[in-house]
Formats: structure tokens, sequence, C-alpha cells
């Protein structure tokens, strides 16, 4: 206090030893009723300072309050933890509500300090969690209005179909991804009489995933290894370069096959929003010749019929000559009107890579039996993983 009256008196000519101003005189009531006023000012600022001081610290530890709350409750809506807010806290370097909330808020902002967190502490034991986090805050692969970008957003039992080439022969199989973590995905490697198989050093393997209801993706991933365990998973790096593929942007295969489909109509299917159908869930079924066939889905030729599908209703049907043995489902996706009778364009849903690979097998000896076989070759069948890869 003394120091602050001492530098309103330099500033005001005030000698505070003899009370009097050195630019005139005065009497001592007034000089003294001027001190009081100055005094009285001084302890006004001071407590107003201290106010307003403390008004904005109750300001802010209300706004955390708030945020705290808040967080809590996304927390709880993401059915996640103390252990889950300490992987937010290490991802963003920050206990602070206001810092955690946009990770839960955006999956661009979650990735984003995933990737800085990542590439400052490669080694941290928090990014061990991060995997698991991803599926939880719905930001994996699984949600259908998530962009797929990069792989880190599979889970593990994930279905990829695999392709590697052993010198110019591409070898199929469909593989699970059974472990990853920020650096590295574990999948399965291919079998000969139920044993894995040791790969060759091998550049990259290509895998398709498919996604339910959006379409399927590849991309090719730098094989970094293969575990000696009884398992041998094949270890892979991760990538971001994923070519989106539509279902029917696959090859499709001329064929005439006559096929019985069973028509479960949309507004069924919507009450009853099951991701299975059965022929004992239809209303009705129909004939008809397939004229096309990929991966993807086909193309149906209905003559004359007294009951028509319709775009949205789910077929389901075999698909025999090509060992799939389940029920298959399909969306009838388009109508085309030709002569008397009808052209469905349908497109698989929630078809198992097993069987997606069953129906590629099927429609690679399509081309195999148009092409000649080579002078004094005999058919042996597809090849033997195992026998491929001794060569």
């Amino acid at each position: 206090m003394m120091n602050l009256l001492s530098l309103l008196a330099q500033q005001t000519n005030l000698n505070l030893g003899t009370l009097k101003f050195q630019s005139g005189t005065s009497t001592p009531m007034t000089q003294l009723a001027f001190v009081v006023a100055l005094l009285v000012i001084v302890i006004i600022g001071s407590v107003l300072g201290v106010f307003f001081m403390r008004n904005r610290k109750r300001q802010a530890e209300g706004r955390r309050q708030r945020e705290e709350a808040r967080l809590r409750f996304m927390l709880a809506e993401h059915e996640l933890g103390d252990a889950e807010r300490k992987v937010l806290e290490a991802v963003s370097e920050s206990s602070h509500p206001k810092d955690l909330i946009p990770l839960l808020n955006s999956r661009p902002v979650f990735e984003k300090r995933v990737k800085a967190f990542r590439e400052q502490h490669p080694d941290n034991l928090a990014l061990k969690r991060v995997a698991a986090l991803r599926q939880q805050l719905n930001y994996g692969f699984s949600n259908p209005r998530v962009l797929f970008a990069d792989t880190r957003m599979l889970a593990p039992g994930s279905k990829l179909q695999a392709r590697i080439m052993v010198g110019k022969r591409a070898i199929q199989y469909v593989t699970t991804v059974v472990a990853l973590n920020e650096h590295q995905l574990f999948v399965r490697p291919p079998t000969n009489k139920l044993k894995a198989v040791t790969l060759p050093k091998l550049k990259s393997l290509t895998f398709r995933v498919t996604r339910d209801g959006d379409a399927e993706y590849e991309f090719s991933c730098p094989m970094l290894g293969q575990l000696k365990t009884q398992q041998k998973p094949v270890v892979v790096g991760h990538s971001n370069q994923i070519q989106k593929l539509t279902f029917r942007a696959n090859k499709r295969y001329h064929v005439s096959l006559d096929n019985g489909f069973y028509v479960v109509k949309k507004d069924y299917a919507l009450e009853r929003s099951s991701k299975a159908f059965r022929k004992q869930d239809s209303q009705y079924m129909f004939t008809a010749n397939i004229r096309d066939l990929s991966v993807g889905g086909a193309m149906l030729q209905l003559g004359e019929s007294p009951q028509q599908p319709l775009v949205g209703d789910i077929l389901v049907f075999k698909l025999q000559m090509a060992q799939v043995k389940d029920d298959l489902q399909a969306l009838v996706v388009g109508i085309q009107t030709k002569g008397a009778g009808q052209q469905l364009h349908i497109q698989y849903v929630g078809l198992k890579e097993i069987h997606r690979l069953k129906i590629n097998k099927y429609l690679l000896g399509l081309d195999k039996a148009k092409a000649p076989p080579p002078t004094g070759a005999e058919h042996t069948g597809p090849p033997n993983p195992q026998a491929a890869l001794n060569q």
C-alpha cells in the first residue's frame, strides 16, 4: 500500500513528509481531504479488482464444471470408463474437458491427434488401447457413415479376401484380422491340410474387404514378417491408400442359369429390420434366368409373372452351381422392362467373404472353361497354396 501511495505522490508532486504541494500552497485541511480521497479511491479500486478477479475465477470454474458434466455424459453414452479417459488425456496431452470433448465429437479431430501422438511417442503404452477405443467411439470400419480411409479402422475378427503373388501365380484365400495396433496388422496365413503355411518373403499382400450396404474396398499392405507360432500370423504394415470399388464394377460373366428366388417385400423387410432373411420369411417366389453374374451381384431375366418384384425388395436364393449351400440375400436395385418380361438388377446384401470367394472361384472356372488348355496339359483343379509356395 505504501509503495502505491509513494507512486501516486510522485505523479501528483505530493510531499508526504510535509503534506505540501510543490505547485503551490494550501491549508492543512485541504491536504488531508485530498489524501483521504486518494486513499478511498485506492481502497475501492483494490476491492473492485479483487471482486472482478474472484468473479472471473468463479466463471471459469463454472465453465469447467459444465464441460466436465458434458464430458462425463458423453463418456457414459459411449460406455467409456476411467481407463479410456486416461487414453484420451494421453492422446490430447491434456486433462481439461474442453480438450477431450472434440475427440469424442469428431473422428477427423480424433485421428489427427492420434497421428500426432503416434509420431511423437511411438512407444507410448497408451497406443495399445487406441485401436479398441476407436471401435468404442464408432469410428471404425463397421460404421458405414465413416469414410474408410485407413486400415487402422479395421477390427479384430474382420474377414478379408487376400491375394498374394507367388511367381506369376496369384493365390487367393479368405483371412481374418487376428490383432492390430497403431503400427501393424496381424492376419491369418493360407492353410494346407488345416496347417498354416509359411509364406516366402513378399513385398506386399493385397486385400479386399466388403462393408455391408456400402461397397468393396481394395488395398495393399507391405509385408513385415511372419510370427513363428503355431498359427503363424502374417505381420503387415498399415495403409491409407484404399480404393473404393462399387459392387457392380466387378467383371460380369455372361451366363444362362435358371434359378428360384424367394421375395421378401420391402415393407416387411423394413418392419423386421432383420439382417438375415430366410425363404420362410418370403411372401412369394418366382423363377428367373440369371443372365450375368459377378461377385457383386447379378442381372435376372424375368418372364411374365402374376407378381413382379419391386425396387427395394429382398431376394433369398441359393447358388448351388458355385458350391454355396447357404441362403444368399440380394437387394433389387433396378428394374428394366424388356418386351413382355423384365430385367432385374440385384446386389448382394451381407455376403460373407467365404461365399464371395466361392462365387469368384466359380466365375474364374468359367473363364478357364472358355480358354483352350495348353497342349498336353491336364486339368488339376484349383492351385494348391502349399504346392505353389514350394515351387
